[in-house]
């Protein structure tokens, strides 16, 4: 349990999800300039994913 707890809250798992994060908004912004708003919402801020890297 101990080395889930480490690898969980290591600094290598939050740049991950930080650079993913950032990859994911980067694309949402794209999305909506293309598609708009609701299609960005639809494909990556209401998934599931997004909220649980959120």
């Amino acid at each position: 349990m101990k080395k889930a707890g480490n690898l969980l809250f290591s600094m290598a798992t939050a740049v991950i999800l930080m650079t993913v994060f950032a990859v994911a908004i980067a694309w949402a912004t794209f999305i909506e300039r293309d598609y708009g708003t609701a299609t960005a919402h639809k494909l990556v801020y209401n998934a599931v994913w997004f909220q649980i890297v959120l």
